[in-house]
């Protein structure tokens, strides 16, 4: 529960105003990620309860950019109410993309462990290789009381300063602090005899995120409030550049998606040019020629997932408690595949391990590969946008597609009909808003499917990977009963049948909106 008026004391540097990230008085306005069973979320009374089981970790996230400036800290910090006996800790961290091509990714943490204090640097390599180290820690007794937890980052050159607190919520008395000093070369730790990866991250953050984890001894269990930062976030920014060979290059906040339209009035969709980040900075090449272009950003998110990502995906039933078996996922030659026997008739769903993060204007493809099978009739593949919950979280291996949401689908070979597909545009309770009929797909070619929800208009595409730019199908409709939602993937099974596809590559821009239930 929100207290005003909040400040972080900043010692030499005086007392800081804070900028409220999440008080948790304004319903769910963070993504959440669940990992291990039945995972527990929820906003009580002003303040986030969060329940794992034993080894089970939830996290809660935020968009985030905020400079880390020379001549006083940038300081986060959250209220830990509570924390149960077999909690292993309670931990806020921030994320940095890539400071350079090739540098890499990483983030900071301060936890709140049984026993102690610790701060934490860990990073990705551009080959995808994962390394974490401990940096420094301080003995604590365990939480008897409401405890404010803040991480200090400073620059200091090309080095990077960071403190890990802890003080009593009610008075402010220091509990512990954990200093270290991140610099270019390699840094023996504080705490443990080992040496940390690389440069220290000196640019905006692109997420914060607090987590909590359980134990083998038993589930995890944790109570947090009052997550804010001693300065506001850098304003999203646009910069475009002219190059020689007619095309624009675009960069922008990390934090933001780039929106693009042929009149300064609109109306404005996602630009889908294919994005790059580095340091938290966005950038993308589009063409000039032709009519002329405008460009905005609003806060939001381009991301894509490759087939070796898909393997964190779960699948549910689109219906509860309907009959059949169940879908197989995992990567496959390079691409993912979905797999199922014996499966009851209608939509089973494919989501990734984000929950919690909803959208408005959006677009979403995804790539359909080759096969090397062949697909029975009737069997379809969509992509759904705008899916609405009824309240709390659409947890992601919970069964049942929310009454509103639209879906974008591919009917590889329309039943009794194997000779035509059909390409279709599907509304709340699954009413069929619009369908174009077309030859049937050879799928001994790569197709992508992309679907887009602005403001009310719906359309479908199906491209052939020969010719990206002019699609070989599409279906258009317009409603307006679900403008928020959240995405996933949707496979149409027939009964008793063999189902496989094989897909690839699913990108989503989306401008992100808070949860609205």
């Amino acid at each position: 529960m929100a207290a005003l008026p909040v400040v972080l004391a900043a010692g030499l540097c005086g007392t800081i105003q804070a900028e409220y990230i999440d008080g948790f008085e304004q319903g769910y306005r963070f993504w959440a990620n669940r990992g291990g069973g039945n995972t527990h979320v929820e906003i009580i009374n002003g303040e986030l309860h969060l329940g794992v089981p034993a080894d089970g970790v939830a996290t809660i996230g935020y968009l985030c950019s905020h400079a880390i400036p020379q001549s006083e800290p940038l300081v986060f910090s959250v209220d830990v109410v509570s924390m149960g006996s077999t909690t292993w800790r309670v931990g806020m961290w921030c994320e940095f993309d890539r400071g350079a091509e090739g540098a890499p990714s990483g983030g900071y943490g301060v936890f709140r462990m049984i026993d102690s204090l610790r701060i934490a640097k860990w990073w990705t390599d551009s080959s995808g290789q994962f390394g974490g180290i401990w940096l420094a820690e301080a003995s604590m007794p365990a939480l008897r009381a409401p405890e404010t937890m803040r991480l200090r980052l400073m620059c200091q050159g090309d080095s990077l300063q960071m403190v890990g607190e802890s003080v009593l919520r009610t008075n402010g008395k220091m509990l512990a602090s954990v200093p270290f000093l991140d610099t270019p070369g390699v840094d023996p730790t504080l705490a443990l005899a080992v040496n940390d990866n690389g440069a220290p991250f000196l640019h905006p953050p692109r997420n914060l995120a607090c987590d909590t984890y359980g134990t083998a001894a038993g589930p995890g269990s944790a109570v947090i409030d009052n997550l804010v930062c001693s300065h506001p976030p850098l304003p999203p920014d646009l910069a475009i550049a002219c190059t020689i060979d007619h095309q624009a290059k675009v960069t922008w906040d990390g934090s933001a998606v780039l929106l693009e339209s042929s009149s300064p009035q609109g109306p404005w969709a996602p630009c889908i040019a294919e994005v790059g980040n580095v340091e938290n900075r966005c950038t993308s090449r589009t063409s000039l020629l032709g009519a002329q272009r405008f460009f905005q950003v609003q806060p939001g998110r381009h991301f894509s997932v490759g087939s070796q990502s898909f393997i964190e995906w779960r699948t549910a039933k689109a219906v509860a408690g309907a009959p059949g078996g169940f879908l197989h996922l995992r990567p496959w030659l390079g691409h993912a595949v979905i797999h199922g026997t014996d499966l009851g008739e209608g939509d089973y769903l494919l989501r990734r391990d984000v929950t919690g993060v909803w959208w408005r204007d959006c677009v979403a493809s995804v790539d359909i590969v080759a096969q090397d099978t062949t697909v029975e009739e009737g069997v379809a593949l969509g992509i759904v946008l705008r899916a609405k919950p009824q309240a709390g979280f659409w947890l992601i291996e919970e069964e049942g597609l929310p009454e509103k949401h639209y879906v974008g689908r591919l009917t590889f070979k329309q039943p009794g009909n194997p000779l035509e597909s059909a390409l279709s545009i599907t509304g709340p309770g699954g009413e069929v808003l619009q369908e174009t009929p077309l030859p049937a797909v050879d799928l001994v070619s790569d197709y992508r499917l992309r679907f887009w929800a602005v403001g009310s208009h719906l359309r479908a595409e199906l491209f052939d990977f020969a010719d990206l730019a002019n699609p070989v199908a599409t279906c258009e409709a317009s409603d307006e009963r679900s403008p928020t939602g959240i995405e996933a993937l949707c496979l149409t099974a027939r009964p008793n049948g063999r189902t496989q596809i094989m897909f690839d590559n699913f990108c989503l821009w989306g401008v992100w909106t808070p949860a609205e239930w």
